[in-house]
């Protein structure tokens, strides 16, 4: 809903306030997580409750068994895990008040650069998105290695605005922000690598062309305090015999992505089809074009809205090149679930926010005027809190069928590929600015934050594509400066684009409900009235979920039991080890335990294919993926080339054909016992 008011991009709004905001924002965020969060289980949670287990009995990563990432993450979820006494759920809790301060911290970085309401629905719907992803399950490193670099991002852009205003705590904030990154670094090693080399280059630019007092003091600190975090964990891992071991397998084990030129790059064409690229670009240069007319006022206005109709084209010309077809189904889907009152919601709110734009043009609300900003957020929140409702009310066929009539995985495609490239347009407009015209298009400090937002998404896509988690900060301010952009009608357009984009959160919502869980191996099945059932599994405690996941851990978890002792070694393939924490059967007879292909290279899994054959397990807990499956990841992660995981499948093929009996088939999973 509009304000008829805009952000001036050329200088922050500074606007301060927003606590009110803040607190909506959380509640309504509470409120949506709620909806699935202990609704469901996949099979293939559990990795690092299982490294928690052997760390607990002595053992140390990298030495004694295979890490695939730097040692803070699994460190954090040990610590989870012996406060919560291994609870599950409590994992998910945690997950939960991280996200929670992630958008927090969004919030009140961007109230800097753009007004409250326009930041309130950004953040919200950037949160939402973020929260879409089919692997999601509230924690993991992914976010760990966000939220500090979140964190590293604000100490930056305070440590400019300290060199700019005098340098008096500079050094401090340099200081600061060098230790956050090199945190971040112990998290995710491509995030640390990536942020690192990039503040590194902003720093050394401030030192040789800002001529501010105390940069140099400043840059000095900052190299400081990345390495005391850096030092002390090379220093322990040094004491434990770890640290070559460390740097073999988080940076040699990155074979398992595929080639170097193929894990930077490799997901760029992979990602972005060139219809969507040309519409951007279009896209971006008729952008530019509205900026550029409001410096000049007489450009005329039967130009503007040209301009802006062909934007409009260019987005649905983007839409199109990637097989986006919504069908009229859409409309016949709402109108038979709660979803149509929603709608109602929405063209009521609609009508009032035009009303009102129209009452402030002619000097409405007066002295009331300052209460307008907090009114707004309140129904965007009472709509947003709306919508999440009637998702949770509406049958799962009507759920699935409207976010599937609308094509909502192809529009979040779209929608992730055009943040990306909306936010390398801001760099480059910004320096191209600098250059020109020694003169920023807008503020350095949410440069900064753009900046830092592309080198997520970058190290994102590393991993194999940019997703929904990675726009966490990139999407909100898109969502800003296109409430902000100068065009015909603002408070018309105001309007329309914080009605589309709060119609997302229901969408979303449904989406989540509907496919709550997804990955190679297993999906979990639509949240329902009916997902009540516990898992009668210890630490299992609090989930409420299908009957088939439920029967599908309990069975596979009492085969184990029934079958083996706790000194048993149980093997499971590729990413079961939920079932060895869960029975605390911790010897799998391997140096890396997760053997799925973009985390375990070829040199370990050939080499534990080896230990198989040497010293059979007792028990195989081996999940049938389908040649289609493995080809489909080694055409993504070995350029085509056969894997090391082919070894480990030639020798348990072996096995089971002559030495083990077959205790059961559980879903696509075959548990097996040594004769």
């Amino acid at each position: 809903m509009g304000t008829g008011e805009t952000a001036v991009l050329d200088r922050p709004v500074n606007d301060r306030g927003g606590w009110l905001g803040l607190a909506l924002l959380l509640s309504v965020l509470v409120a949506f997580h709620l909806t699935f969060i202990n609704r469901f289980f996949p099979l293939q949670e559990g990795w690092f409750q299982y490294y928690s287990d052997l760390i607990s009995r002595g053992e140390v990563m990298y030495r004694d068994f295979y890490m695939f990432i730097p040692p803070l993450f699994p460190l954090e979820m040990h610590l989870v895990d012996l406060v919560s006494q291994g609870s599950f759920l409590a994992f998910r809790v945690y997950g939960l008040a991280q996200r929670l301060l992630l958008a927090a911290m969004i919030y009140r970085l961007l109230l800097r650069y753009f007004p409250q309401w326009q930041v309130w629905i950004a953040t919200l719907v950037g949160m939402v998105v973020y929260s879409s992803n089919m692997q999601d399950i509230v924690y993991g490193y992914y976010q760990s290695s966000l939220l500090v670099a979140t964190i590293s991002l604000a100490l930056l852009v305070r440590t400019y605005e300290s060199l700019v205003g005098g340098g008096a705590r500079s050094a401090y904030w340099a200081a600061a922000t060098g230790f956050g990154l090199g945190v971040t670094f112990l998290y995710k090693q491509s995030v640390g690598v990536l942020f690192a080399v990039a503040v590194s280059v902003l720093f050394v630019g401030w030192l040789i062309w800002g001529k501010w007092v105390g940069t140099r003091k400043a840059t000095a600190w900052y190299f400081v305090g990345m390495l005391v975090p850096v030092g002390v964990c090379f220093s322990w891992l040094a004491a434990n015999d770890a640290l070559i071991p460390f740097f073999e397998q988080v940076f040699g084990g990155a074979s398992s992505k595929g080639q170097l030129a193929d894990v930077l790059f490799g997901f760029l064409s992979r990602q972005f089809e060139p219809g969507v690229l040309v519409a951007f670009g279009l896209l971006g240069v008729a952008l530019v074009f509205l900026w550029w007319a409001k410096k000049h006022s007489g450009t005329q206005r039967w130009l503007r809205v040209a301009v802006a109709v062909c934007a409009l084209l260019m987005v649905g010309t983007a839409l199109w090149s990637v097989g986006y077809k919504p069908t009229s189904a859409f409309w016949a889907d709402a109108s038979k679930s709660f979803f149509r009152y929603y709608l109602l919601l929405l063209a009521v709110a609609g009508v009032l926010s035009l009303v009102d734009a129209f009452a402030v043009r002619r000097g409405a609300w007066g002295k009331l005027r300052r209460y307008r900003q907090p009114v707004y957020m309140v129904a965007m929140g009472g709509l947003a809190v709306a919508g999440i409702a009637a998702m949770e009310v509406t049958t799962p066929a009507a759920r699935e069928a409207l976010f599937s009539s609308i094509g909502f995985f192809e529009l979040k495609r779209v929608l992730v590929e055009f943040t990306f490239l909306f936010a390398v347009l801001m760099i480059l407009v910004q320096l191209v600015s600098q250059v020109t015209r020694r003169k920023p298009v807008y503020d350095v400090g949410l440069w900064i934050l753009v900046a830092g937002s592309v080198v997520w998404m970058w190290a994102h896509g590393m991993s194999g594509s940019i997703e929904e988690h990675a726009v966490s900060l990139a999407l909100p301010i898109m969502i800003c400066v296109l409430l902000s952009v100068p065009a015909v009608g603002m408070w018309l357009k105001a309007a329309v684009v914080s009605l589309v984009v709060l119609m997302l959160l229901p969408l979303t919502t449904a989406q989540r409900l509907s496919v709550p869980y997804w990955w190679w191996g297993w999906a979990e099945p639509p949240i329902t009235r009916t997902n009540d059932v516990p898992i009668n599994v210890d630490r299992l405690q609090g989930f409420r979920v299908s009957q088939r996941t439920a029967t599908a851990i309990e069975t596979v978890d009492d085969l184990i039991r029934t079958n083996t002792t706790v000194d048993s070694t149980v093997y499971t393939f590729p990413h079961l080890t939920l079932f060895n924490t869960l029975t605390g059967r911790l010897n799998t007879g391997t140096f890396a335990s997760v053997h799925y292909w973009d985390v375990c290279p070829d040199a370990v899994a050939s080499a534990d294919a080896r230990r198989l054959a040497a010293n059979p397990p007792d028990i195989i807990v081996w999940t049938n993926m389908g040649e289609d499956v493995w080809t489909t990841h080694e055409d993504l992660f070995r350029n085509g080339q056969r894997s090391g995981q082919r070894d480990i499948q030639e020798v348990v093929q072996g096995l089971v054909a002559t030495d083990y009996v077959k205790l059961g088939t559980v879903e696509n999973i075959d548990v097996w016992k040594h004769r």
